[in-house]
């Protein structure tokens, strides 16, 4: 607040600690999620907080240089990436100081980053159906397998789609003139 330094990781580990104490969680079954900038602190956290968390997820937005640089080799964490292709908002396909705080990687290198932290040996690629033709988005799925600890890497691009959450509601077939189209 007003310029003072926060220490996010420290303040995750605080609330978990706080929740195992005093409601029933499972410090084992313990899950991350983050949307757009949110995405950004679940990366981070994989990174630092791999025996702490049982997986992450990780919507609409890649990695930055700077987290790749400072993710230390630890154990293997799953991950669960999804984002649209056609999303430039938070850059699908990585972007230039867009966060003051160095550059978004492209999806598929954050992706491709986390297959290789995971020591992953191979790759499982298919085109899921296509529930609702008239929103003009299709949506492939990349599985990373035979990763370390069966931590595994998913990866489902919304083909198409921009900086949207995927629902279940019915969708407007015209993409919003800043966020793209939704799934």
């Amino acid at each position: 607040v007003h310029g003072a330094e926060v220490d996010d990781i420290q303040f995750l580990r605080a609330l978990i600690t706080r929740l195992v104490s005093t409601h029933d969680v499972d410090p084992a079954r313990v899950y991350l999620l983050g949307i757009s900038n949110g995405a950004l602190m679940a990366y981070r956290a994989a990174c630092d907080m791999g025996s702490e968390l049982a997986a992450v997820a990780a919507f609409i937005s890649p990695m930055t240089d700077l987290q790749q640089e400072d993710c230390p080799m630890g154990p293997a964490m799953p991950v669960f990436i999804l984002a649209g292709n056609e999303d430039k908002f938070q850059g699908y396909y990585g972007a230039a100081g867009r966060l003051g705080v160095g550059r978004l990687v492209s999806v598929p290198d954050t992706f491709r980053f986390f297959r290789e932290r995971n020591r992953c040996s191979g790759l499982h690629t298919e085109e899921l159906p296509d529930r609702d033709p008239r929103d003009g988005t299709t949506i492939s799925l990349f599985r990373a397998q035979g990763c370390a600890r069966g931590a595994e890497v998913v990866f489902y691009r919304v083909n198409g789609g921009g900086h949207r959450w995927p629902t279940l509601a019915p969708v407007d077939a015209n993409p919003h003139p800043t966020f793209g189209r939704t799934n």
